[in-house]
């Protein structure tokens, strides 16, 4: 499958990007330099019939709201996988092309900050989730990982509770 690497190459995101479609037998497809061009970005996409993209949200979104929005979504029917992490992500700004018959992409939440190597956790985005206005869920943890929310003690919260995140 095509996968199109749309992050810097100096993002912890992108090394993973960089490798994994190649180590599977893929094909991965960078940006042109220059500026960041939303109606570039989804041309090679239709054209090279990328399946997978992982980027922050920021940047997948400018691709939905081309052409005033439904419009501009044909470019994006190779989509398979979106992965947006790095950010929240505003279920709001994706669910319209997630409902729509243009889109035949899976969308996932992913976290992880630089500190742990990348991505901690992650969310398949359900249309149970697209029903509230609110960002996506971190998700559950990837294996060989384990979220903990803990209180200034360090010690576990009771499920409801406010506390830090720890990986």
């Amino acid at each position: 499958e095509a996968t199109l690497l749309m992050g810097s190459f100096n993002f912890d995101m992108t090394h993973k990007n960089f490798y994994a479609p190649l180590i599977q037998g893929g094909t991965l497809h960078l940006l042109p330099p220059g500026p960041y061009d939303p109606d570039l970005i989804a041309g090679l996409i239709a054209r090279e019939r990328i399946a997978l993209v992982n980027c922050t949200p920021s940047a997948f979104y400018p691709l939905l709201d081309r052409n005033g929005g439904a419009a501009g979504w044909a470019d994006l029917t190779s989509l398979r996988w979106v992965a947006l992490g790095g950010e929240p992500t505003t279920l709001a700004r994706v669910a319209p092309w997630l409902r729509s018959e243009a889109c035949r992409a899976t969308l996932a939440n992913t976290y992880g900050p630089t500190e742990a190597s990348d991505i901690s956790a992650f969310h398949v985005v359900t249309r149970e989730d697209l029903a509230r206005d609110v960002t996506a869920p971190t998700g559950r943890p990837i294996p060989n990982a384990a979220l903990l929310i803990a209180d200034e003690s360090l010690q576990p919260c009771p499920p409801g509770v406010a506390g830090e995140l720890c990986i």
